[in-house]
């Protein structure tokens, strides 16, 4: 059964820096994106690459008229109405069930509603959610937030961007995977 852990952050506060700490450290491990269908699904819509939209992820796109992280939540909302508030947790357990990797990380995760189909699958105690508070770092105009999970193993790690944040994910990871 593959452990899994989560990483609950806003934008911009260390959730891809951790994934990069992660593999100085672990012998293996899977990196996974709740966002990869989301972004997939924008990015045929808009036909357009992701790193073409990425270069509006906060600024507008002169011919959509919002950024790429509006557009993103506007076909997140309407997948939603069709496949349900947790489909790209059920598209997550998927993608985790072709791994080989006995450990994943996540390192976007944002809604519980996403985290509920990956915990019935895998069991609470394979899953870990480490939240990430960094200064300046804010969920604004983001359907994504801290969650609030329990059940699971929950940590609280605050990116001061020193080592001492590195040693933190360090210590928060390997002692959930002991």
């Amino acid at each position: 059964m593959p452990r899994i852990v989560f990483l609950n952050g806003p934008p911009r506060s260390g959730k891809d820096h951790a994934v990069g700490i992660l593999r100085t450290v672990l012998p293996a491990f899977a990196h996974m994106k709740l966002s990869r269908p989301l972004k997939a699904a924008a990015s045929a819509i808009l036909n357009s690459t992701h790193a073409q939209l990425d270069l509006y992820k906060d600024g507008i796109h002169p011919a959509f008229g919002m950024s790429y992280r509006e557009m993103q939540i506007q076909v997140f909302q309407q997948m939603a109405l069709v496949l349900g508030e947790g489909w790209l947790g059920r598209c997550l357990v998927d993608e985790i069930l072709q791994q080989d990797e006995d450990t994943i990380i996540v390192s976007d995760c944002g809604r519980a509603c996403e985290l509920i189909p990956i915990i019935r699958k895998f069991g609470a105690s394979n899953c870990a959610l480490i939240q990430i508070v960094a200064p300046g770092t804010i969920f604004d105009n983001d359907i994504r937030g801290y969650i609030n999970s329990p059940g699971i193993h929950s940590v609280g790690v605050f990116n001061d961007k020193t080592k001492n944040y590195n040693a933190q994910i360090i210590d928060s990871v390997l002692s959930f995977l002991a």
